[in-house]
C-alpha cells in the first residue's frame, strides 16, 4: 500500500469508525476496518470513494469534465452520452459518465479496434 493509497484510506475510514493513532499507523488495522465499513456500505461505493488517481478528475463526470479529460470537445462529449451502450447516467438532463466505467468502455473499444485491424491484416495475407 503506497503512502498515498494509505492516507486516502485513513481519510475514508476516520469518517466511519474511530481510530486511535496506533491503529492508523498499523496497515492490519487498518485493513480490517477497511473490511468493516466495507460491509456497513458496500464494496461497491467504498471503491467508488477511493479515487486515487492523480489526474485531478472527480470519479463522476460531468460531460464538461469527460470532455476535458478525453480532451475532444463538448459537443461530442455529449453526444458520445447517448450512443448505445457508452456508460451515461442520465439524471433528469443532467449527464453524468463514472470514470471507472468510462475508462473500461475505452478499454473494450481499443481490444475491439485491435482485434478487427488483426483480422484485416490477416485477410491481406491470405491473399
Amino acid at each position: 500500500m503506497t503512502e498515498q493509497e494509505k492516507d486516502l484510506l485513513i481519510q475514508l475510514l476516520t469518517k466511519f469508525t474511530s481510530l486511535t493513532p496506533e491503529e492508523r499507523a498499523n496497515d492490519k488495522s487498518l485493513m480490517k476496518a477497511k473490511a468493516d465499513v466495507e460491509k456497513t456500505i458496500g464494496a461497491d461505493l467504498m471503491d467508488a470513494k477511493i479515487d486515487d488517481a492523480d489526474d485531478g478528475f472527480p470519479t463522476v463526470l460531468t460531460i464538461q469534465q469527460m470532455a476535458q479529460f478525453l480532451q475532444i470537445g463538448v459537443t461530442k462529449a455529449y453526444e458520445m452520452s447517448h450512443w448505445l451502450g457508452f456508460p451515461a447516467v442520465h439524471i433528469g438532463r443532467q449527464v453524468r459518465v463514472p470514470k471507472k466505467a468510462l475508462l473500461e468502455w475505452l478499454e473494450q473499444k481499443h481490444q475491439e479496434q485491435s482485434d478487427e485491424v488483426q483480422l484485416q491484416v490477416m485477410g491481406r495475407k491470405r491473399r
